[in-house]
């Protein structure tokens, strides 16, 4: 153990302090502080700072209020350290710019003060030696995103939750990566059938809901409770059952035809779509946005089913804008949260940005005119 931790059960404060040097001797090393509170909210005053030891590559600070242990929440740590906006005004160090990329040669200051939620608070500072791969609670890891580089498609509801959490990712076929070799990578011991597929560290992860429930539950997009993390999950896989009846209405023979050689098909397929089956997702989620309190799907906070939830409603706007202007007048929850998600800063800058890949005929949701029953 290094440092010493003041705190009384319940108690409003305390103090950190920290001794010069680091936890680790060259391979990855873990320090607990034990629990700095238990049942209120706790102002946390940090005095002192640590630094990598001999061999160590860097080391970190976290914390975890969710009760389900530091090394699966690391960000509740990382974002009490950056709403304190106060890194630079350390007492006892100052630093500029300590980014994902830079950290692991970097002493770490904390912040002076850091806002923690009610619960149990263990404190840990983890140190990685220089030839360790961090682990997958790491909250400097740079995921990897393996999808089609042209389409927004599935891995589109990655990016949005990753682009949400403020994540630091690679789109490793839009920044020449190799395009999908990962799908035929033999080293892989849970291959992946289809992308999207997320590295992160040595974890590799296929199936749109799967990755999300991970990235949720380390980035703050996930109730932090069992029954509420199922919840989040079940929305989730009822999105993408609604997502495979959005595809089949302009391929609803064969993906493998073209959509001239099923156009007919396609026109009688739409208009069931636009008159049954959208109505009935659609106001499964109005239905179930009132149940969460009126703002958001699984809560008052958002999750990643809203991220999800905003990219139906933007691409069916897109697919089918006479339809959804119709029916959008009975969906005043459901779209008050696409506003709400594409106001959300850095939500915004994404779509703003030329990350965000357009729509267009070649994805998920497409533009036929003659489908679009108003």
């Amino acid at each position: 153990m290094v440092g010493t931790v003041a705190a009384a059960g319940g108690d409003a404060g305390g103090v950190i302090t920290g001794a010069g040097g680091g936890v680790g001797t060259g391979a990855t090393g873990i320090a607990s502080f034990g629990v700095f509170a238990t049942g209120a909210a706790c102002a946390v005053t940090m005095a002192g700072f640590f630094t990598a030891g001999a061999g160590d590559a860097a080391c970190a600070f976290a914390w975890d209020c969710g009760g389900v242990g530091a090394d699966t929440d690391w960000f509740a740590g990382e974002k009490a350290f950056g709403a304190t906006g106060a890194v630079a005004a350390h007492p006892l160090a100052a630093i500029s710019n300590v980014s994902r990329q830079n950290i692991r040669n970097t002493s770490w200051p904390f912040p002076p003060t850091g806002r923690v939620s009610p619960g149990e608070c263990p404190i840990t500072v983890v140190c990685y030696g220089e030839s360790v791969t961090p682990h997958v609670g790491d909250p400097f890891m740079r995921y990897e995103l393996h999808y089609w580089p042209e389409i927004q498609g599935r891995g589109e509801f990655i990016r949005l939750a990753l682009e949400e959490a403020g994540a630091d990712y690679r789109d490793v076929a839009r920044q020449g990566g190799g395009g999908m070799n990962i799908l035929g990578d033999k080293t892989i011991t849970h291959p992946p059938f289809a992308p999207p597929v997320l590295k992160a560290g040595k974890l590799v992860i296929a199936q749109t809901a799967n990755i999300l429930m991970y990235l949720g539950s380390r980035h703050g997009l996930a109730p932090k409770n069992e029954a509420g993390k199922l919840w989040a999950n079940q929305l989730q896989l009822t999105i993408a059952d609604f997502l495979v009846e959005i595809h089949d209405t302009h391929h609803p023979i064969a993906s493998s035809l073209y959509y001239e050689d099923q156009r007919d098909e396609a026109k009688r397929r739409s208009g069931i779509f636009l008159k049954q089956r959208a109505p009935k997702f659609l106001n499964y989620f109005e239905n179930a946005i009132e149940i969460g309190g009126g703002k958001f799907l699984a809560g008052s906070k958002l999750t990643y089913p809203d991220l999800s939830l905003f990219q139906i409603v933007a691409g069916l706007r897109y697919a089918f804008p006479r339809a959804m202007a119709s029916l959008e007048k009975k969906l005043p929850r459901v779209t008050k949260l696409h506003g709400e998600v594409a106001s959300r800063p850095r939500v915004a800058a994404y779509l703003a940005s030329k990350r965000r890949i357009p729509f267009n005929q070649s994805g998920i949701f497409r533009r036929y005119p003659e489908l679009d029953a108003s």
